[in-house]
Formats: structure tokens, sequence, C-alpha cells
């Protein structure tokens, strides 16, 4: 199956959950995260979900991080889509955080990892 088939595919399915079911499903997700293992980890990059797509909430792993795991760094990506390349930044809240041309949040600020 082609790429933009499967993409189209979840796109709609994810489209089509509930309120409920999303909420639900995003639980389950946190649920599993907990159980990892975060001993040893000094930082974790994690992307950041585009809301009106329904993506997974990763938000709610950033927030049981920082409440049980402070000392984890939380990396996030900026893209440049002029030359297709991909930046890691230090998350340092929502309130640093913009959407660009695609919905996706990113970093405002320029510091680097």
């Amino acid at each position: 199956m082609q790429k933009s088939i499967l993409r189209k595919q979840i796109l709609q399915q994810r489209a089509a959950l509930s309120k409920a079911d999303f909420d639900l499903l995003n639980q389950i997700l946190l649920a599993q995260f907990k159980t990892l293992d975060f001993s040893g980890i000094k930082t974790l990059h994690t992307f950041l979900p585009i809301v009106q797509n329904n993506e997974p909430n990763t938000f709610l792993f950033v927030d049981w991080l920082r409440n049980h795991h402070p000392e984890i760094e939380i990396a996030v990506s900026k893209s440049d889509f002029k030359s297709h390349t991909m930046s890691v930044h230090p998350y340092l809240g929502i309130n640093d955080l913009v959407e660009n041309a695609y919905h996706i949040p990113e970093p405002k600020t320029s510091i680097l990892f």
C-alpha cells in the first residue's frame, strides 16, 4: 500500500473518533507510557501533536514526565521547510510554542540541543 493512501485512511479514522474515544485512547497510551523504565534517561525526544488531526496527545506524556521525572530533559523538533531539515530544541513549555504552516506546534526559541 502506498504511504499517501495509508496516511489518508489513518487521518479519516482519527477524524471519526468521538471525543470520549479519543480521550480514552490517550489515557491508554499514557498508562502504557508510565510502565516504561526511565532510569538512566537524560533526554527524551517527542513529537508534538497536531490537535485538529486527533494525533496522540503527547502533552500528557510531557506533563507526566515533568511531574515524575523532572531530571529528564524533553526535546522537540522544529522544521525548516526551505532546507528540508529539522533541528532539536529543549521543550520550554506550552507558552514557547507556535504552530507552523502545517499546524505542528514548534518552539519559538532558537536554543538548540
